[in-house]
């Protein structure tokens, strides 16, 4: 998740609720097809505000989503009685002039905010000292400041990690311990990719959210589901093909063709990536070569609920660091019952680390628990239940969210979304070049599309 998201130090993705979600509606009214008509492609947050927008300047509008739900990306889940929980976005990054906290409001959901600032680390078993929590904190602003003269000083790209060990190299090796820590926690938790796959120039490329970061009290999952009524959506509908040609759009499923005057393509990056869908005419250099060099992050998430918090004589901090991580797997970890009192830890690992991990449920608990036994000693109890996330295995997703790998630049989003013949657009958050690997920049994006068509 950008060198102003930086500021904030690491993305965390848990959002619960008292209560849950109840089922989309699948069918709206038909709108009135005086301007023309237009399937949106995926019914994620970019599909549904451009087809929102759409169906308010007077299109006819069909979302096709290959989900048997809505909302992409975001989706919620339960996780034992009164509880659910976010898989995947879950945060309001900034909630000043940001349409996502502005859209909850219009909708009625209510919003919580955090303080991912309050944070315990652990080493060894035990809490860090306040002399050594602060020589992180001195280590993690050396750090930010070497990025920042890295930037300024090179013309030519290089892959982050290059930057680190190079950078590294000249610390003790009790910093090179923090530092990798920070390696882990600050950037690929928070872009969701390896450090040898990001661009030193445009990783943290990103514009800044102003305000503070909130999450949505009863799951993200509603705010699709909600915006979704009044829209006619096809659920179970998977694109194999896009034909767009000066005179329209036809979209091949396994089922039949659906035509129309134009498209928007809301499809994530993955799936683009993936090539399971053919556009013909295939798309231009620019398109396929932005494409490719952007990167798709994983950050895969663990949900442990327990029969009590075994950890709240030790500490009540939202965040949960473990300097001492193997590898910086299960380096950090969310404390839920900090923030809504609820026994539930939630567990990050990112990209390399998280398609490392056993695809066995069992055995992933197992080593989970195990981390945490380090942590707290014997007194870490058998989970009650748990949720695990696998969005790279994913086939509607194939990842969590874009970001600037080795040679791309904020260039390649605006290139992704230029529009093709005046028949087909494009939105999700990878083609936003100031708002990428965002909810806002999601929404943003098909608000952009969908200006772009009605400009037809």
């Amino acid at each position: 998740m950008p060198l102003t998201r930086r500021s904030s130090l690491r993305l965390v993705a848990a959002t619960l609720a008292s209560f849950g979600v109840g089922a989309c509606s699948r069918r709206g009214g038909t709108p009135s097809p005086s301007r023309g008509s237009v399937i949106v492609l995926g019914a994620g947050l970019a599909g549904l505000a451009a087809a929102r927008s759409l169906v308010a300047a007077g299109y006819a509008v069909t979302v096709l989503e290959a989900r048997g739900r809505v909302g992409g990306r975001t989706a919620s889940a339960p996780l034992g009685e009164g509880l659910t929980i976010d898989l995947g976005a879950s945060w309001i990054h900034g909630t000043t002039d940001n349409p996502v906290a502005a859209l909850a409001a219009e909708l009625g959901i209510a919003t919580v905010g955090t303080e991912l600032q309050d944070h315990d680390m652990f080493t060894k078993g035990a809490t860090l000292s306040e002399s050594d929590d602060d020589a992180l904190a001195a280590l993690s602003k050396k750090f930010a400041d070497g990025i920042d003269a890295a930037q300024e000083a090179r013309n030519d790209d290089v892959a982050l990690l290059a930057f680190f060990e190079s950078w590294v190299s000249a610390l003790s090796p009790l910093d090179q311990e923090r530092a990798r820590y920070l390696l882990v926690t600050e950037i690929e938790h928070e872009y969701a990719a390896d450090a040898s796959r990001l661009s030193l120039l445009s990783f943290d490329a990103a514009r800044a959210g102003r305000g503070s970061e909130a999450m949505l009290k009863g799951g993200y999952a509603q705010l699709a589901e909600r915006v979704a009524k009044g829209l006619d959506v096809r659920l179970g509908v998977v694109v194999e093909r896009i034909a767009y040609a000066a005179n329209g759009v036809k979209i091949h499923t396994p089922g039949m063709v659906f035509e129309a005057d134009r498209a928007v393509c809301a499809l994530p990056l993955g799936v683009l990536k993936s090539g399971n869908v053919v556009f013909e005419p295939p798309l231009p250099s620019s398109h396929r070569a932005a494409i490719d060099r952007l990167e798709v992050g994983v950050l895969d998430k663990l949900f442990l609920r327990f029969a009590s918090p075994f950890w709240s004589d030790a500490t009540n901090a939202q965040m949960l660091g473990r300097l001492d991580a193997p590898v910086g797997r299960f380096a950090e970890w969310v404390n839920l019952h900090a923030l809504v009192g609820e026994p539930v830890l939630l567990g990050f690992n990112a990209r390399r680390i998280a398609e490392q991990l056993p695809t066995d449920d069992a055995a992933l608990v197992a080593l989970a628990l195990e981390d945490l036994r380090t942590m707290f000693g014997s007194r870490v109890s058998e989970p009650v239940a748990f949720v695990r996330t696998r969005w790279g295995a994913d086939p509607f997703a194939r990842g969590s969210y874009s970001a600037f790998g080795v040679g791309s630049t904020p260039a390649d989003a605006q290139a992704l979304a230029r529009p093709l013949e005046g028949r087909l657009f494009f939105a999700g958050e990878h083609t936003h070049p100031e708002n990428p690997a965002t909810t806002h920049g999601a929404w943003q994006s098909g608000q952009r599309a969908a200006a772009e068509l009605v400009a037809t």
